[in-house]
């Protein structure tokens, strides 16, 4: 069973269809939102282990923000990262 912690700091606005996803194989998958942010509709926030999103944030409509670098049934996947 996962077990997830979702952390909303004050003044902040969720548009509707907005999806929070917990990533199944981790233990506690953790989403922490700042304040004052904005999180577009239709955006998608998938969470590996843990995902910090500060205070002033706006995420825009539809938006996708995935937590962890490979999908599990490729664990030998070298994808390009951006630094």
């Amino acid at each position: 069973m996962v077990h997830s912690l979702l952390t909303i700091g004050n003044d902040c606005r969720i548009s509707g269809k907005t999806t929070f996803i917990g990533r199944s194989d981790s233990i506690y998958p953790t989403l922490c939102v700042g304040n004052n942010v904005d999180i577009g509709w239709q955006t998608t926030v998938v969470v590996g282990n843990k995902i910090n999103i500060g205070d002033n944030v706006r995420i825009a409509g539809q938006g996708f923000l995935c937590g962890y670098p490979r999908s599990s049934n490729k664990p030998s996947f070298t994808g390009t990262r951006f630094t």
